[in-house]
């Protein structure tokens, strides 16, 4: 049976989600990234596995993963027609499938284009009848995942997976997402927006991951939680002095990663919180020579290379929080640097980078802070935004009434109050026999 036939059938698919499932036992990994040295991030992917060494098994296996890839492409996007018959459960790993083999460089002739239908088309069929109309789907994951790998940004925000109002339903059961997915989404929707130099998003985004609850520690949820320290600190809207609390983590994290930020494996970007927070250039730059390495082992080299600037702008925004008019040569003997030339580019740098609102005056030789943002959000932005995030808002309001309400009506869940309420009554009958 060639391909067309097996996908009009939906054998395609169900041979292929057999495939996928093999090869995931077996050697595909879960996550491997890396970023060039302009802060915008790229995936790499390891070359080969501990377990396939033999040349001949690696071969073979390339070959295996490059039909694989053709296959599962064409039948997936076979799932658009609408007359396919598949389960949500084997599409779902033929989707992770695909996206690792392309984000691998296994996918053979499967072009970007190709991969990117294909998982939009899958996608739409794990919508297809879903309750909740912005439930997240593991094809979240693989899209995001293959479009970051392919820098195709505008295709990111074309495709509406980083709406603010996006994945705040969660149906497993209906959805087939994993754990897993869930966090590969939201660190590759981190990843997004830290191309496109979005860091308070990318801060959210990269939080989601962390602060997902968790009995063990993930290998994503620690990436998440570096990228977390890097983007809260390339933020304009936080200041570099909140890096240095012991706080930075929201208090529901979960223990294994309160427990990572605090162990030596994290000790890299806790002593590069604390070279930030005390707003040294020269510090900076000793931890930053320092751990040179583990930055560029973990993939963030390039984020680290951009705090330079961010250290610089945040002496900048000490002179608006201080001075409201103040002459170049000031400015540059404050800031410590060469000549009124050298400040007068700091300052520019952190206006357009929004750390301060400035006018220079080069004629004059002075620079006026302005208190008010010139580029203040209009009135229909922030109408607009209340609007969304009400409505975000009421759809969690409504999710987790809905979970009161199945929790209520479980037998197992009542069966536990009962024993409970008997427990105390019973402890309180003996405190007061004992009395």
């Amino acid at each position: 049976m060639d391909a067309a036939s097996e996908a009009a059938t939906g054998f395609g698919v169900a041979a292929a989600a057999a495939f996928a499932r093999a090869r995931r036992k077996t050697s595909w990994t879960e996550l491997c990234v890396d970023v060039d040295v302009g802060g915008e991030e790229e995936a790499r992917e390891e070359e080969e596995d501990e377990n396939m060494r033999d040349a001949d098994a690696c071969a073979r296996a390339e070959v295996d993963d490059a039909a694989f890839a053709s296959r599962a492409a064409a039948a997936l996007a076979a799932l658009a027609s609408g007359d396919v018959d598949a389960t949500r459960r084997d599409v779902a790993d033929v989707s992770r499938g695909l996206s690792e083999c392309w984000c691998r460089g296994r996918a053979g002739g499967v072009t970007y284009e190709a991969c990117r239908d294909a998982l939009v088309a899958s996608r739409a069929h794990a919508r297809d009848g879903v309750e909740a109309s912005g439930a997240a789907t593991p094809q979240d994951a693989c899209l995001l995942r293959v479009m970051c790998r392919a820098k195709a940004y505008d295709d990111v925000d074309a495709s509406g997976l980083l709406d603010e109002t996006h994945a705040i339903e969660i149906d497993a059961e209906a959805t087939c997402l994993e754990a897993t997915d869930f966090l590969l989404s939201r660190y590759y929707g981190g990843r997004a927006h830290l191309a496109r130099k979005r860091y308070d998003d990318a801060a959210r985004w990269f939080r989601d991951a962390v602060t997902a609850p968790a009995n063990a520690l993930s290998a994503i949820a620690a990436a998440a939680l570096k990228k977390y320290v890097l983007a809260c600190a390339l933020s304009a809207k936080k200041s570099l002095a909140d890096l240095s609390r012991m706080d930075f983590l929201p208090p529901y994290t979960s223990s294994p990663v309160t427990r990572y930020a605090a162990s030596r494996d994290f000790d890299a970007y806790a002593e590069m919180r604390a070279a930030l927070a005390s707003c040294s250039v020269e510090e900076y730059e000793r931890v930053a020579e320092t751990h040179a390495e583990t930055y560029a082992a973990d993939g963030n080299a390039g984020l680290v290379d951009l705090l330079r600037e961010r250290v610089l702008a945040e002496r900048v925004r000490g002179l608006a929080e201080t001075y409201s008019t103040l002459s170049l040569e000031d400015a540059a003997r404050i800031l410590r640097v060469p000549s009124a030339r050298d400040a007068e580019t700091l300052v520019r740098r952190a206006t357009i980078g929004g750390y301060v609102d400035a006018v220079i005056d080069g004629v004059d030789g002075i620079v006026r802070f302005l208190e008010e943002s010139v580029d203040a959000p209009s009135d229909a932005d922030v109408v607009d935004a209340l609007r969304r995030r009400l409505e975000a808002a009421h759809a969690l309001d409504a999710r987790v009434r809905e979970e009161n309400a199945r929790f209520a009506k479980s037998r197992k869940y009542v069966t536990h109050e009962v024993n409970e309420t008997r427990k105390m009554a019973a402890a309180q009958t003996r405190m007061e026999s004992q009395s």
